[in-house]
């Protein structure tokens, strides 16, 4: 797992910063997966933030889920021919 955060690191893809004061950090769980294939192992691990724990005006001021028709889809790739 470390290799993984210093590759994290080393492309840029996060900052670490200061939590605003009175604020604390979005409780998360990390979930471990070993899949096996042609004899090789493969580690993975997903971050969850526990979103439960929010409170709407507090943490979140909106809350919206992206969700895409298959019509619009059959149009962009329409396009691409």
């Amino acid at each position: 797992m470390q290799k993984e955060i210093n590759a994290l690191h080393e492309n840029n893809r996060w900052d670490i910063m200061e939590l605003p004061k009175g604020k604390s950090a979005m409780p998360n769980k990390s979930f471990y997966k070993v899949t096996t294939l042609e004899g090789k192992a493969k580690y993975k691990v997903r971050l969850v933030a526990k979103a439960y724990k929010q409170l709407q005006g507090i943490s979140f001021l909106e809350v919206s889920t992206p969700i895409v028709k298959m019509t619009t889809l059959r149009t962009v790739f329409a396009n691409f021919k």
